[in-house]
């Protein structure tokens, strides 16, 4: 009986604590995505002109996302 109890109640917080996690998630994510609009694509840009073949288009997706 104790033991059906505790994992309601671990389900139970684990429910609670998702919103909390989704937005820190959610929030850590748009922040970056805002760092690298800022300051990783314009270097990247440089990179893109002046390619030598080294890396090809999935090399700068993988960088960027």
């Amino acid at each position: 009986m104790k033991n059906k109890f505790n994992s309601i109640l671990s389900a139970t917080t684990g429910l609670l604590k998702f919103p909390v996690v989704a937005f820190f998630l959610y929030r850590n994510v748009r922040e970056q995505k805002k760092y690298i609009q800022k300051n990783l694509l314009p270097d990247l840009d440089n990179f893109r002109a002046n390619n030598d073949g080294s890396l090809n288009t999935a090399d700068f997706e993988k960088i960027t996302n």
